[in-house]
Parts: structure tokens; C-alpha cells; sequence
């Protein structure tokens, strides 16, 4: 069973904020000054609302925006290069199992086709064949180019790049280090008498 007050109190916010047609505005007004209890609500409520309209606002720090934009591009970024990374391994993955399925139907279908003898029609099955493999090449190698495009134009690859460079360039440098620690000195012979 639904109180008759709740109704009311409900309203009471939206009272407040004048945001109640003109019956409702008057239904309201009419209840109040019968209803102790509403009255006391509303009390309550507008009193709380003048307290928090006299508090100071609080203002955010000066490079909030700034910060807070920098760090929402830089998680953007890590989804679209994980994105872009799991994109481009599913398509190698799937044009390596499209090129092996075709490399061994191919295979099978060639081997059947020259058992039944028809040279001509086998002929023509490869040339078809190829034909259709290489424009599934074609449209893998441009999907997949346009994704490689788009990932080089993305911030943190070149970061990784630099990254893995520098890596690559100190291991190069460890590793002349330590074979040049491992040659024998030279040991001058002396001059014979």
C-alpha cells in the first residue's frame, strides 16, 4: 500500500526548483498546510538547500583538464594499440590458415584431377584457383597494410620502437663488450740475443 505523504515528499525537490506545472504547484501548497509531517520535510529540505548554496565551491586545480585529458588519450591509445596488435595477429593468423587450406585442397584437388585424366579442366581449376587465392591474398595484404598505416600512425609505436632500438643497441654493445673481455692480450715476444 503506497503512503499518500510519499507522493508529496517526492515533490518537495522539484518544488524547491520550481519545476512543478501549476496544479501541481497548488495540490502541493494545499497539502503543506494541512500535513504537519510534509511541512516539517519541507522545512528540513530548504534548509539544507540554503546551507549548501551559502558553502564555497571548491575549485578544481588549474591543469585538472589538462591532466585529465592527457591520461583519458593515453588509455585510448593503449586500447587502440592493443586493438590494432590483436587485429593484425588475427589476420595473419587467418590468411597463414587460409593460404595452408588452400595450398593442401589445392594439392588434393590437383592430385584427383589428374587421376581422372581430364588435362584441360585441370588447367583451367588451377588458373581459377590462383585466381581466387590471389585476390584473397590481395584483399588480406590490403586490409592488413591499412591496418599496419593506421597503427604507424599511432603515438605509443613509436615510443615501442624507440624502445625496443635502444634495447637491440645496448645488447650489441654488451655483447662486443664482453667478446673483446674475452680475447687473449697479446704477449710481446722479447727480441733474441
Amino acid at each position: 500500500m503506497v503512503n499518500p505523504m510519499d507522493k508529496f515528499t517526492e515533490k518537495l525537490p522539484q518544488y524547491l526548483e520550481d519545476g512543478l506545472t501549476e496544479a501541481e504547484t497548488i495540490e502541493l501548497e494545499a497539502h503543506l498546510a494541512d500535513c504537519a509531517v510534509c511541512q516539517a520535510e519541507f522545512d528540513a529540505l530548504t534548509r539544507f538547500d540554503r546551507l549548501l548554496a551559502s558553502a564555497p565551491m571548491a575549485a578544481p586545480a588549474p591543469n585538472f583538464v589538462a591532466v585529465f585529458e592527457t591520461k583519458l588519450e593515453r588509455r585510448l591509445n593503449r586500447r587502440r594499440t592493443l586493438l590494432g596488435v590483436l587485429v593484425i595477429g588475427s589476420l595473419l593468423t587467418a590468411f597463414s590458415a587460409v593460404l595452408v587450406w588452400g595450398v593442401f585442397v589445392s594439392g588434393a584437388e590437383l592430385w584427383q584431377w589428374l587421376s581422372a585424366g581430364s588435362l584441360w579442366q585441370v588447367g583451367f581449376d588451377i588458373f581459377n584457383g590462383l585466381v581466387v587465392v590471389g585476390v584473397t591474398i590481395g584483399k588480406i595484404a590490403a586490409i592488413t597494410f591499412d591496418a599496419l598505416a593506421k597503427l604507424m600512425r599511432h603515438p605509443a609505436l613509436w615510443g615501442y620502437v624507440s624502445v625496443g632500438v635502444g634495447l637491440v643497441w645496448l645488447w650489441v654493445q654488451l655483447f662486443r663488450w664482453t667478446n673483446f673481455a674475452r680475447q687473449p692480450v697479446a704477449v710481446r715476444s722479447q727480441p733474441s740475443a
